[in-house]
């Protein structure tokens, strides 16, 4: 379980203040809400890229908002995808496991493993210049997706594709959620894009959170 408590954070002139939040194991969490209003922000302050002022994040009742964020066991989608230019698609999934030293064999059976569930096999070798929007999403799932966190944060992941992918993608990420069993906070401006997944929702407004 994912718990934000009494959370606060000041990024130049925007607040967010008094944030709770839970998202149980295993659950689809869906936060939105207008242009603004705070929602990057706070899935950013929950990977460690912003630091809070006040209050806690907590995974399964431990504290990790003193971490940094590779320690989190949190996977990070950003908008842009921001995949690393020049390395490809295979590169790209496997970097996390790289950097924490899997063992070959573990490595090549969880590369083969995303590389089915994202479709991207055909793809393998091609670097970002080769690939669509929707592809470069499917690649930086697959990324944040490749180490096994306990939570995968998703920034507006189906905004720069059109509407026949965005479907396409809706079903991708019903199939993520039920393979991996993995908890997700997915922030869109638009949760009717995802009536197919079954969810809880939150709002936010002027950096304050509801349950919608």
């Amino acid at each position: 379980m994912i718990e934000v408590k009494d959370l606060a954070v000041t990024t130049g002139t925007f607040e967010l203040r008094d944030i709770n939040l839970s998202v149980q194991t295993g659950q689809y969490a869906v936060l939105t809400g207008p242009t603004g209003c705070g929602k990057s922000t706070l899935l950013e302050t929950i990977c460690g890229l912003n630091r809070l002022s006040a209050g806690q994040i907590l995974i399964n009742e431990k504290p990790v908002h003193q971490m940094p964020p590779a320690m989190r066991q949190i996977g990070f989608v950003p908008q842009d995808a921001a995949l690393f230019p020049g390395m490809t698609v295979d590169k790209q999934i496997g970097f996390s496991l790289s950097i924490r030293k899997f063992e070959r064999r573990r490595y090549q059976q969880r590369l083969d493993e995303l590389l089915e569930l994202l479709e991207l096999r055909d793809l393998r070798a091609r670097t970002p210049g080769g690939l669509s929007g929707g592809e470069k999403q499917r690649v930086a799932i697959g990324r944040a997706l490749a180490f096994g966190p306990k939570l995968l944060c998703l920034d507006e992941p189906l905004s720069a594709i059109d509407a026949g992918m965005r479907e396409r993608m809706v079903k991708r990420l019903q199939s993520i959620h039920a393979v991996e069993g993995i908890s997700i906070l997915h922030v869109t401006h638009y949760p009717d894009e995802l009536k197919g997944i079954e969810s809880v929702h939150c709002q936010m407004e002027n950096g304050k959170l509801t349950m919608a």
